[in-house]
Formats: structure tokens, C-alpha cells, sequence
């Protein structure tokens, strides 16, 4: 501590009191800070801002040098401390002694010197402020040695140097070294950076010394990156085991190296593609193309690009099997870039070399070359010119021998067959897109139709037999044909017909037998296999009956059969391209298209039902009015029949005709929803006099009562379940059609309510035997006719309940003239119908009268007595419906008030004058045994007195 109290008072004074002798007490002050290792931080740091201090005010003369001391000194900072302000001001100093000092030129003092920065360096991976100082130090120190830049250099590639360093280290080394000497060192630099372990780091390197360079620099010095390519190439083809040559042509030196050997060719391999795929490279591209100077540089950049790229092709055959696929593997990545940085001839000449290579990788990656650049012009949207076009046509022969199905047989490509063969139909349908235009054309891509037709057949007579389907690669080539195929299609159009039959059976075919497959949760890629097999299949389907519309109708049961099967309509993604086939089958004329449609058989399954009802509604949507005419006895007949779906399955459940499956009543309402919607979208379209033919096929229909005939059930009862389930769908339809027609239907009310009122009439007397229908066994035969099992019974109810409701619509929408009350006799008629429900055995046992009063039945009462002109009908009407507020069940009572709730609240002011007969009967409301009874009359009789605006409590 006395010793560090002594050098900080010295350094104090020498600071304020030293006048002259600088750079002798500069000496012995260097000599006595080596002796400071192991001194404090503070001490150590001023001592060397005193010396920095002293340095700076020396005079630079050729006498004065602190070449010698500039080694140790740097030594000495780099052992001492890690203090950054001890390493900062070390950096000052250092910085001092180099500006005193003259150029060195004693070889001595370069090893001296480097070997401190090295040693430094060495340590830099776990010590991060070595590192720094170092390629500081580093920097200050190289201009020193100017006239020594040979021996610099040398010493910067010594093992004895770099042997010491990790890349990061030798990397920022480098940039020193290229900083301070100038680009003509770049090329010794990247011989040896591509040679290094970490090519990554490698390319950063490079990345970061092209950027500054102007793009005739860039471009110049990638040529010469180019150019060392196309030599070891070919050096490689020439001789393997011993490659030494000349790889750059040095103005300095003359660098050669021993063996060249797999690693080495790699690294440079792929810094020519890192550079080709470098974004700012393509930027430097595009500078020259705005000047004619620079025009020649990039021509001759290239024509660079042409030569190395046949030559990798034409010596990658006879290299050995190992270097063959590292060379092949890092070309591929080469040529992913040069497509956009040739000229179309250029381009062409060297695909053509490239597609005959006899490398099944070469011939892959030129196949894809050649479809990203069309493809690249497509998606421009650039025209081709006549020349460009013929040099492209030029492939398509060539890209058809190598699609065919024979060399996937042969493994004429090895392992790359399905690749190979898979791209080419890739490539052929891109082409189709872009260049099939003209007649000349059109003779090449028919050849390729015709052969693709061709293996298509073979493949179909091998589907099964060889078990194609369970081939993930035999798929995928089968999808590309078809798609491929489809393409040619689209573009050539009638000239395909001659073949289209053959190629609609074999599409159809495999698309049949692809939905057989079974499949399983547990083997999840084999059914996305087959779910992108489809979709391919569709797709192709899709292109070829959308554009063959005129010779489709043969085929469009077959088509909407397949289309409509569970398995394709349950799969989101094939049934978002069967939507496609269906728009596109919408196509065909509809003379030819309607009775191939209503001809399709979907066997009971609801979802292919729905689809079918809906496209049969979208097929005669799209028609004219004259033409559905021609065709209206065909579509009624449809969607008649098409009406007992709910009453078949029923059937083909209990009989076992021809139901393997479990249709939910969720799925049958769905079935009569899309029936519905269909039926409606097609009445809107039609006349009335078409609506009235309609109505009347229906009510003919629901009266047929032939069921399915056996000896334990009588055909005639009204309410056996075959005629009941018929009923269901056959109101739910007329419900919703009056629903939607309004005032249209009204007319057809009193033809379609004479016999649904007989059915509510009779219904009201049935009553629920107990029995189900699996345990009387149909002995409904022995019962009286007013007994009715459970099934039924509610079965019986939802009639009601739809006949019910469809009475209130035609009731909402009669008009003021009088179709329903042109006859004196209907309103009475209908009342003797509604005043049955009241006392409706069938409901009353089924435990949901009030629920069915309240909901159906007093809204149809309430719309009666709006329509009722007569206040003596009135009259009538109420008094019927006070009379059952005194029946001995309550439920009826309780139904006769929420009547006359529903009356009062449909016509307010024509009911107050039958309050004085009405309020006894509320008196009685109000003091009823049972609690419900008692609220809703309460109700009723609030509403009421907030209608006349008083009590009526008094009159009660």
C-alpha cells in the first residue's frame, strides 16, 4: 500500500511538474509498470494515464519509438485486470506509442507483437473484454506495418496464430486485416474462410464485406466466387483423389493448396448459393439492368451461371456415389435461385441439359426449375412470347416420358421414381395453364392427353388387384394425374372428348373404391391419404364436367351418387370440392340433367337425402318457367314421394326391408327441413295455377293409406303409424308453405282443412291404452277404434299440433272477403273442431293439455274470433268456451280461460260487450280448486281492467 501511495504521488507530480525528458521518464515509467501486476485497480489505472499523458506529449520524431515496448505492454493489460477503464485507457495508450512510433520493419517485433494479441484472442471465450481490447488493439496496430504486409498476412494464416483462435476471433481478425490492407487480400481471406469449420459464420463474414461494395464490386467479386466454382467442378471430374490447381489468380502471391477435399467444395458450394439467394444480391441485379455499362458485367455474370451450372451437371455422374449426393444436394439449392437471373435462352439451354442428366436428383431439381420459372411468369401475369413458348414447348414431350406410370413399374429413377414422375404431371399442368394456346400447341399437349388417358387405364386395372390404395406415393401420383389431366381438359376442351368416356369410368371408379376403404381413428395418415386421393379426384372432376357440360348427362347419377355418399359429405374438406362437382353438374342443360337427377338413389341415408333435395332444388331454380312446366310432372313426382321419407324408415326399420342403420328423429326433421326448403324455392318460382296442381298432388298423397300390409294390421285405420308418419311430414310441409306463401295459399285452405279437421275431430276421442307398440305386439286390431298405444298417441299429437297450426296461418292470412267464412256453415264448422280439443282425450292422457291449449290451441281459437264479422257468431264462439270453464277437469277449465285470454287479446273492444256474461263464469274462475285455474283468470282479469281502464271487481 506504501508502494502504490508512492507511484500515485509520482504520477501527480510528473503530471504538473515534468517540463521536458518525456520520453526518457516515458521509458522507466513503462519499465515500472510492469513491476504493477499485482497492484490495485486505482493505482495501476492512474500510472497508466500518466504514461498516456506523457506519450501525448512527445514530439513524433524518427529517433523516438516505443516499437519494442508496445508487445509487453499489451501482454501486461491483458493478465492485469479485467477493469474496463484499465482496459480503456491500456487502448489510449497503445494508441499513443503506435502515433509516436515510425513503421516497423523489424521482423522480430511482428511475431512479438502479434503473439501478445493472440494470446489475447486465445482467452477471448471467457473473457469477453479480452476480446475487445484485442480487435481494438488490433486495428491501431496493423497500419504500423505497412511495408511488411507479406509478413502480416503470413503471420495472420500461421497456425501458430490461427491455430489459437475460435472462429468469431479469426473472423473480426480478417476484417482487420482486409480494413487496413484492401481488397486485394479478400480472396486469400475466403480461400480460408470456406475451408473453416463454420460456414454459417463464413457467409456472415462475407455478407458483411459485400455490402459496402458498389454493385460493380459485388458483382465482380462474385463472378470470381463463380468462377472457383466451375474450376474445382471440373478439377473434380478430371481427377478425385488428387486435385491441386491454381484457385485464384493472385497478384501477390501465388496460393496453392494439397488435396482439395469434400468439406472444402461443400463450403464453397453453399456460399455460392447463400449469395445467389441474398436479397440485397438480387438488388445489386436490378441496379445493372438500369444501366448499359454495367449490362455487360451482369451478361457476364451469367453466362458464369450457365457454365457452372452444366458443369455440375455434366460431371456429377462420374463422381463417386458419397460426393455425388453432397454435390447434387448443395446444386440443388444453386439452382433454386438462378431461374430469375437468366435470360429465357439461357434458362432453356441449361434445363434441357439439366432434364437429360443421368442423375435422378439433377433431373428432379431441373424438373422444378423449369415449373417455378413458368410459374413465375403466370403468376405475373406476363404473356409469353412466340420464341419463349416454342422453347417451352420443346419440354413437354420430354416431361410426358418422364410422368409415365411405366417408369413408377420400372423404378427407372430409383428412390426419385415418384418424385420424378409426380413433378413432371406438376410441371405438364402448369405448362397447360400458360402455353397451350395455338394449334401447333395444342397437337403437343393432345399427345399428352392421350398418353395420360392411357396410363390412367392401366391404373385402374391395377387399383385393387395391387393394392394401390394403401400406398401413400401411388396416391399421390394418381391424384397428380388426375389433376393433370383435368388441366388438359380445361384447356383443350372438345378435342379431349373422344377419350373423356374412358377417363370419367376410371375416375369414378377410384374414387368408388377409395370411399370403400375402411378406415380408423388409429391410422390417421392413411385416412388423410385417402381424404387428398379424393380431393384430387373431385377437383379433376369438377374441371372436366364443367367443361364438357354437353356430354356429362350420362354420367350424373353416377356422379351424384358418389357425391352425396356419408363419407364424402362427413369429411369437411372433400365435401367443400364435391360442392365444387355439384356447381359444376349445375351446368348441363336441364332437359337432360332433371331426370338423371330425381333418378339417383340415395337409400334412405339423411344426409345424401338432404344434399340430393337440395341440389334437385337448385338444378329447377335455375330453370326458365316454360321449361320447369315441361319437366313438372317429373319434379311433383320427386318431391311427393320424396315426402314419406320419415314413414319409409319407419318402415324399413320395424320390416327390416332395407334399413342397417339408426335414423334419430333429429336426422328426419333435418330431411324434412331440407325437403321443405327446397319445395318452397321452387313455388316461388312457379305460378299459382302450378301451386294449386302442387297442393292438390299432396292432399291425394296424404290420403293414400296403402302401408306396408300385413295380416296383424288393418289398412284402414287412420291412425296406424305408417299413415301417422306420412301425416307428420305432410303438415309440417303444408305449415310451412302456407308459412312462406302468405295470402298465395289462402285460396286452398277449405280443400286442405276438411280433412285435417276430421283427423282432429277423431283424435279427440282417442285414448292411450298403457301399451307400447313392442309390447302389444300390434294387437291394435282387437282393441276398440278410440284406443291408441303411447308411440302413437304422440305421434297423433304432433299432427294435431301441425294441423293446429297451420289453421292459425290460414286463419292470420283469410282475407277480409272471405274465403274461409264464405260459407255460414265453416266457422261453426271449425269451432266444433277447435271446442273437441278441449276435452281431448288424447292430450288430457298424455299429460299435456295445458301445454298444448295454451300454445296451439287458444292462439286458433283467438284468430277465429278476429275473423268472425257476425258479433252474434261471436257470441256463440264464447259462450261455447265458457260452458267448458265448468267441466269437472281442471286442465279443461284451465284451458277454456287461457282461450278467452288469447280472444281478448286478439280482439279487445268486440269482446267487452259479452263481459256481463263472462264475469259470473270469472267468478267462478277465481274461487276454483285448483291454484292454476285461479292464476290465470286472475290474469285475464287484470288485462282486462287495464283495458277498460277500471275495476271490475265490483261486478264480480
Amino acid at each position: 500500500s506504501d508502494r502504490s501511495t508512492l507511484a500515485i504521488s509520482l504520477a501527480n507530480h510528473l503530471n504538473s511538474a515534468l517540463k521536458s525528458n518525456h520520453f526518457e521518464v516515458s521509458l522507466k515509467l513503462i519499465e515500472c509498470l510492469k513491476t504493477f501486476e499485482n497492484s490495485s485497480d486505482a493505482c495501476v489505472s492512474v500510472l497508466i494515464g500518466t504514461l498516456a499523458n506523457l506519450i501525448g506529449k512527445i514530439e513524433k520524431s524518427g529517433e523516438i519509438s516505443f516499437a519494442d515496448q508496445i508487445g509487453p505492454i499489451i501482454a501486461f493489460l491483458t493478465k492485469t485486470t479485467e477493469n474496463m477503464q484499465i482496459r480503456n485507457l491500456g487502448t489510449i495508450l497503445v494508441s499513443a506509442m503506435i502515433e509516436k512510433s515510425p513503421k516497423i520493419d523489424k521482423d522480430e517485433l511482428i511475431f512479438e507483437i502479434f503473439g501478445a494479441v493472440a494470446k489475447c484472442l486465445a482467452e477471448s471465450d471467457s473473457k469477453l473484454s479480452n476480446f475487445e481490447f484485442s480487435i481494438e488493439i488490433l486495428r491501431k496496430i496493423i497500419p504500423l506495418f505497412e511495408g511488411k504486409k507479406e509478413m502480416v498476412v503470413g503471420f495472420f494464416f500461421d497456425e501458430i496464430f490461427l491455430g489459437k483462435l475460435k472462429n468469431p476471433a479469426k473472423f473480426s481478425v480478417f476484417e482487420c486485416l482486409i480494413g487496413s490492407f484492401g481488397k486485394d487480400y479478400f480472396d486469400l481471406v475466403f480461400v480460408h474462410l470456406i475451408s473453416s469449420e463454420e460456414k454459417a459464420n463464413a457467409f456472415i463474414f462475407l455478407e458483411n464485406y459485400l455490402d459496402p461494395l458498389d454493385s460493380v464490386q459485388y458483382m465482380e467479386t462474385l463472378n470470381q466466387i463463380l468462377y472457383a466454382g466451375e474450376k474445382i467442378v471440373k478439377k473434380m471430374s478430371v481427377n478425385e483423389t488428387d486435385m491441386k490447381f491454381d484457385l485464384f489468380d493472385l497478384q501477390k502471391f501465388e496460393l496453392k493448396f494439397g488435396k482439395l477435399d469434400k468439406k472444402f467444395v461443400q463450403n464453397l458450394l453453399e456460399i455460392v448459393a447463400k449469395c445467389l439467394e441474398n436479397k440485397k444480391f438480387h438488388q445489386k441485379i436490378a441496379e445493372h439492368s438500369l444501366n448499359k455499362e454495367k449490362a455487360a458485367i451482369q451478361k457476364h455474370f451469367q453466362n458464369q451461371i450457365v457454365k457452372f451450372c452444366i458443369s455440375i451437371a455434366e460431371i456429377s455422374q462420374n463422381c463417386s456415389k458419397i460426393k455425388q449426393k453432397n454435390l447434387t444436394f448443395l446444386c440443388s439449392k444453386i439452382f433454386d435461385y438462378v431461374h430469375s437471373l437468366l435470360l429465357v435462352k439461357d434458362f432453356a439451354a441449361v434445363s434441357e441439359k439439366l432434364i437429360s442428366n443421368a442423375d435422378p436428383k439433377i433431373v428432379l431439381k431441373s424438373i422444378q426449375m423449369v415449373a417455378k420459372y413458368v410459374e413465375s411468369q403466370f403468376e405475373r401475369n406476363e404473356k409469353f412470347s412466340f420464341e419463349t413458348e416454342q422453347l417451352f414447348t420443346k419440354f413437354v414431350p420430354k416431361l410426358t416420358n418422364t410422368a409415365e406410370y411405366s417408369n413408377i413399374k420400372n423404378g427407372k429413377f430409383g428412390s426419385e421414381s415418384f418424385s420424378i414422375c409426380q413433378t413432371s404431371l406438376a410441371t405438364l399442368d402448369v405448362f397447360s395453364m400458360k402455353i397451350i394456346d395455338g394449334k401447333n400447341n395444342s397437337k403437343v399437349f393432345m399427345k399428352t392427353f392421350e398418353k395420360l388417358v392411357e396410363d390412367s387405364r392401366e391404373i385402374r386395372g391395377k387399383m385393387e388387384a395391387e393394392n394401390h390404395l394403401k400406398s401413400e406415393e401411388i396416391l399421390a401420383y394418381i391424384c397428380s394425374l388426375f389433376l393433370c389431366i383435368g388441366s388438359l381438359i380445361t384447356r383443350l376442351k372438345l378435342k379431349t372428348f373422344p377419350l373423356v368416356n374412358d377417363y370419367l369410368t376410371t375416375v369414378l371408379d377410384c374414387l368408388r373404391s377409395s370411399l370403400n376403404v375402411p378406415l380408423n381413428s388409429e391410422n390417421v395418415d392413411m385416412s388423410k391419404n385417402i381424404e387428398i386421393f379424393q380431393i384430387g379426384c373431385l377437383s379433376s372432376l369438377a374441371m372436366t364436367v364443367a367443361n364438357l357440360p354437353g356430354f356429362m348427362h350420362a354420367y350424373a347419377k353416377q356422379i351424384i351418387e358418389i357425391l352425396i355418399e356419408p363419407k364424402v359429405l362427413a369429411n369437411q374438406n372433400v365435401a367443400f370440392h364435391a360442392k365444387k362437382v355439384f356447381s359444376a353438374l349445375t351446368l348441363i342443360k336441364p332437359r337432360l340433367l332433371v331426370p338423371a337427377v330425381v333418378e339417383v338413389n340415395c337409400q334412405q341415408l339423411p344426409t345424401a337425402v338432404c344434399k340430393l333435395h337440395e341440389f334437385v332444388g337448385q338444378v329447377v331454380c335455375l330453370m326458365d318457367v316454360e321449361k320447369i312446366e315441361v319437366h313438372l310432372e317429373v319434379i311433383f313426382k320427386y318431391f311427393v314421394e320424396a315426402l314419406d321419407y320419415r314413414r319409409n324408415v319407419s318402415v324399413g326399420r320395424k320390416e327390416s326391408l332395407f334399413l342397417d342403420f339408426e335414423v334419430s328423429e333429429d336426422e328426419i326433421r333435418m330431411v324434412e327441413e331440407s325437403h321443405k326448403n327446397s319445395i318452397i324455392r321452387i313455388l316461388f318460382k312457379l305460378k299459382e295455377k302450378h301451386l294449386k296442381i302442387f297442393i292438390s298432388k299432396l292432399l291425394s298423397h296424404s290420403k293414400k293409406n296403402e302401408i306396408y300390409e300385413t295380416e296383424k294390421e288393418p289398412s284402414q285405420n287412420l291412425f296406424n303409424t305408417n299413415h301417422l308418419n306420412r301425416c307428420i311430414s305432410f303438415y309440417f310441409l303444408l305449415e310451412k308453405i302456407v308459412e312462406n306463401l302468405k295470402n298465395i295459399a289462402a285460396p286452398y285452405a277449405a280443400q286442405i282443412l276438411l280433412e285435417a279437421m276430421k283427423i282432429l275431430k277423431a283424435s279427440a276421442q282417442l285414448k292411450i291404452t298403457g301399451q307400447s307398440n313392442e309390447t302389444k305386439k300390434r294387437k291394435l286390431n282387437k282393441k276398440t277404434g278410440n284406443e291408441i298405444d303411447c308411440e302413437n298417441g304422440e305421434k297423433t299429437l304432433k299432427v294435431c299440433t301441425s294441423i293446429l297450426n297451420l289453421l292459425a296461418l290460414f286463419l292470420k292470412f283469410d282475407s277480409d272477403d272471405g274465403r274461409l267464412m264464405k260459407s255460414g256453415e265453416f266457422p261453426g264448422e271449425i269451432f266444433a273442431t277447435l271446442s273437441s280439443q278441449f276435452e281431448s282425450k288424447l292430450s288430457l292422457s298424455l299429460k299435456s293439455h295445458s301445454e298444448f291449449m295454451r300454445s296451439v290451441v287458444a292462439p286458433c281459437v283467438a284468430k277465429l274470433a278476429k275473423l268472425l264479422n257476425d258479433s252474434n257468431q261471436l257470441k256463440v264462439l264464447v259462450s261455447g268456451v265458457l260452458m267448458k270453464m265448468r267441466d269437472l277437469n281442471w286442465e279443461v277449465r284451465f284451458g277454456a280461460v287461457v282461450a278467452l285470454e288469447a280472444c281478448f287479446k286478439e280482439v279487445s273492444f268486440e269482446m267487452v260487450p259479452l263481459l256481463p256474461e263472462c264475469l259470473p263464469y270469472f267468478s267462478e274462475g277465481l274461487e276454483d280448486e285448483n291454484q292454476r285455474v285461479q292464476e290465470v283468470t286472475k290474469n285475464l282479469i287484470g288485462y282486462i281492467e287495464d283495458v277498460l281502464g277500471e275495476s271490475v271487481e265490483e261486478y264480480l
